[in-house]
């Protein structure tokens, strides 16, 4: 008789082989299945887990690529130019009055040298308090992308850290559509403004242009466009109330004036945070689903697993066969009783493990 060699075990005597657990965590942070439903789908191929079993794994899977998750927030780290959002997580708490309560993920995105995407990280803090970026930021020098969050704006100012706000031009062309959505006909000469910013843009993504290609053309085309623009701010803001709508952008545009003006004299920096917000999408559509995290540590759990599975996307990997390939393969490391260095986990990275099979 020949006896097929033994599945590869995660942990010793455990039933989750690679395969499922790449199964189950794509499905949950992939395409946004809950657990409950997730058990559902298995118990009609005739396999009954229990959620409780089925939630340890999820667990057991958040440690097995934290090292790797821990290498990404420092590569999106080191990085010189980082676009930042955050989205609220629902935890339960005992202790809360209302039985749960309101943690935050915070989307971070490094940038290399020509401005394209190259690292996501995603951290969990139990609040909304400037704390956690500050953390997480510790020692950056560098330019962050973010919205009107005033802790944003708090960091950039303090002189320690050194950092330069960037600001969003999505998020001021929605308040000026919000205002002519609501009869403020003024807005639309604004609009035609950004909406020409975004034409130049375009045509520098679709030119594939480098850094230094992008940085001329913002020069010599968007600059002059963004004179017209604040030359239309400083008119409405004798004009427009400042409680309506058009007035509420219009204190927008004023207030974040310098930062929405940094992209043109950096090639690398973004008009705007919509990649971000792209990444923090996946995390509302799971939220719907799931509804809340079980405790610090199962949002801590998802941030790694979000984090670990927005880069696979990023590097263009396939969820399942990376995890498949790589979780047996982390299991060994940590088995060793050592923290992974650098230079073991670096061929286990999506876009290393993509090259490594061409």
């Amino acid at each position: 008789m020949v006896i097929a060699p033994a599945a590869d075990k995660l942990v010793p005597g455990g039933m989750c082989g690679p395969g499922l657990m790449a199964q189950l965590l794509t499905s949950k942070y992939v395409d946004h299945l809950p657990i409950y439903r997730q058990r559902l789908m298995f118990e009609r191929l005739g396999v009954e887990i229990a959620e409780s079993t089925l939630g340890s794994w999820v667990g057991l899977g958040g440690k097995l690529l934290e090292p790797l998750a821990k290498l990404m927030w420092k590569r999106a780290r080191d990085c010189l130019v980082i676009a930042a959002d955050d989205t609220g997580m629902r935890v339960l708490d005992a202790d809360h009055i209302h039985g749960v309560r309101r943690g935050h993920l915070w989307v971070y995105v490094g940038y290399d040298e020509e401005g394209r995407p190259l690292w996501v990280a995603i951290r969990y803090t139990p609040d909304w308090s400037k704390a956690g970026p500050a953390k997480f930021l510790d020692g950056f020098k560098g330019t962050l992308l973010g919205d009107g969050y005033k802790g944003w704006l708090s960091l950039a100012r303090d002189e320690l850290i050194g950092i330069v706000l960037a600001g969003c031009m999505a998020h001021a062309r929605r308040k000026l559509v919000e205002a002519l959505d609501a009869k403020a006909l003024a807005a639309a000469a604004a609009i035609a403004l950004v909406r020409k910013l975004y034409a130049i843009e375009d045509r520098a993504r679709e030119g594939n242009m480098s850094a230094a290609e992008r940085l001329a053309l913002r020069q010599a085309e968007s600059k002059p466009i963004m004179a017209e623009l604040k030359k239309w701010v400083d008119v409405q803001r004798l004009k427009a109330r400042p409680k309506s709508p058009l007035g509420q952008a219009v204190t927008y545009l004023h207030n974040q004036w310098d930062a929405l003006s940094v992209f043109l004299d950096d090639g690398r920096v973004p008009i705007d945070n919509n990649f971000v917000d792209n990444k923090v999408r996946p995390i509302a559509l799971g939220r719907r689903n799931y509804l809340f995290c079980g405790s610090d540590e199962g949002a801590e759990t998802a941030a790694i697993l979000y984090t670990i599975l927005a880069n696979a996307k990023l590097a263009s990997v396939d969820p399942w066969a990376w995890l498949n390939d790589i979780l047996p393969k982390l299991a060994k490391l940590t088995s060793q009783g050592r923290e992974p260095s650098e230079a073991d986990l670096e061929p286990l990275l999506p876009a290393a493990w993509v090259n490594s099979r061409k």
